[in-house]
Formats: C-alpha cells, structure tokens, sequence
C-alpha cells in the first residue's frame, strides 16, 4: 500500500457533504464499520447529511435493527466516527437522486477513485475497517468485471472481491438500498441489517 494519502473529499462551497471518517474535532482513527452508498443525493450533498432524504429509510433501520440505539437521535452521522467507530462515504462523490442514471463507464471511473479514497483512510488511521458495508446492490455489483449477475445480501464470500480492492482482512457485508425508490418492503429491508446488528456485537 502507498504511503501517500489523500484529504478527506469534501463537497464545493455552499454544498456541505463531505466523507465522514472521524466526528469534528476527532482524530480519525480505525473504524469498526464503514458504509458505502451509491452517491449522495442532492439534499445530502447540500445538507452534509447521509441518508438525508426524508424518503430514505436509513437511520430507521440503523435504530429498528439495533446497529444504533433507539433513543439515539437521528440523524447522527458527524457523532458516529467517534462514539461508535462508524463511518459513512459513497462510491461516487456526485450528487444526485437516481443511482440509474450513471453509465458503467462512470462506475468504473468512480472505483479507481473509491480505491484510492479507502487506502488513504487505511493510512491515516493505521487500519482497515473491520466491517464494510455496501448499502445496496448496485455499487458492490457494478465493481466487478464483469458485473457480477447475483448478489446475495448479507456477508460476502472473503474470496468474493472486485479487481483492485484495496483491503486484506475487512468483512465486505452487501445491505438492500435504503432508498425510498427501491422497491423492497420494510421486512424484507430490514433482516440483513439485524444480521449485521448481530454480528457487530459478536466482535464487541
């Protein structure tokens, strides 16, 4: 791996969004888990805010399935780094609100950038991630060449990874989108994120 390393992206002034992986004022250290989305919709990018939209169902899962509190107030994404070792970015740091609409040609530009982000934070805080967590299908899918044609949801096989994945040891786990335009119900949503709920506490 490279020693050197890249800032933190962060969106063009007024836009807020910005890679979370430490809490303001927080040194950024190894995070037990990290989560990837597709790219941030237009209210996230201005907003700063993951998962911003009020469409999406993100934090409720986070706190249904118990990977947070319920007394938690959401959203919370600036705290997390820091009191739960979580952090949040996208494969794509452009904002807009249909995941379909970008080419395969962008998602393969957008993965050579992903690598590079996710070394640097390697680099930065002295480890892996622990726990990587795709928040939908398309952006673990479209890494691999070629797509890969069936994606189960839950934890992938270690042997599992897109050419050029930067990370040795961490878990890939793969969640159905959040997004308020996917067509899953909230049942069907949710049990993979109980599992992840299950296993973060099995590592403690």
């Amino acid at each position: 791996m490279s020693e050197e390393t890249r800032d933190v992206f962060r969106a063009p002034h007024p836009a807020l969004w910005q890679e979370r992986y430490a809490s303001p004022g927080c040194d950024e250290n190894p995070l037990k888990l990290l989560f990837i989305g597709h790219n941030p919709s237009i209210i996230a990018w201005n907003t700063g805010r993951f998962y911003g939209n009020p469409s999406n169902r993100f934090w409720r899962l986070l706190t249904e399935s118990k990977i947070l509190s319920p007394n938690v107030s959401t959203p919370c994404d600036d705290i997390m780094p820091d009191e739960y070792g979580m952090g949040f970015t996208d494969l794509g740091c452009v904002p807009g609100n249909n995941a379909n609409s970008y080419r395969r040609d962008t998602m393969i530009r957008w993965r050579s950038d992903l690598w590079e982000r996710l070394k640097s934070h390697a680099i930065r805080s002295g480890a892996e991630p622990k726990i990587i967590a795709f928040t939908g299908i398309r952006q673990w899918s479209q890494l691999f060449e070629p797509i890969q044609p069936r994606t189960k949801f839950g934890i992938q096989d270690e042997h599992l990874r897109p050419p050029g994945w930067p990370y040795v040891d961490a878990e890939v786990w793969v969640l159905p989108s959040s997004s308020g335009r996917a067509a899953y119900t909230f049942k069907e949503r949710i049990l993979p994120y109980h599992e992840l709920s299950e296993r973060l506490e099995k590592m403690g």
